[in-house]
């Protein structure tokens, strides 16, 4: 059987402690840490990889935001059936 290693993040904790999170991101894929991941948009700018004319962050680039915390719960009955193996 194959089996795959698998890294657990709860958005929420992405939220309360993004560079942490970032680091146990970077540990798990082995990965050399960067200090430039902390501010995507800056370095966007930087790079010039925005170039609108209203100059507007690209979603992605937006910062992490609690916002989208507990969202999902709009759309539980959709999942219902699910959520007892998502509890976890």
């Amino acid at each position: 059987m194959l089996r795959a290693d698998v890294f657990e993040l709860r958005y929420e904790t992405f939220v309360d402690d993004f560079e942490a999170c970032t680091r146990q991101i970077f540990d798990f894929l082995e990965v050399p840490w960067d200090d430039q991941v902390l501010s995507p948009a800056k370095r966007a700018e930087e790079e010039a990889l925005i170039s609108s004319a209203r100059r507007a962050t690209p979603r992605w680039l937006q910062p992490i935001s609690a916002g989208s915390v507990g969202r999902w719960q709009r759309y539980a009955g959709h999942f219902a059936a699910s959520l007892p193996l998502l509890a976890p």
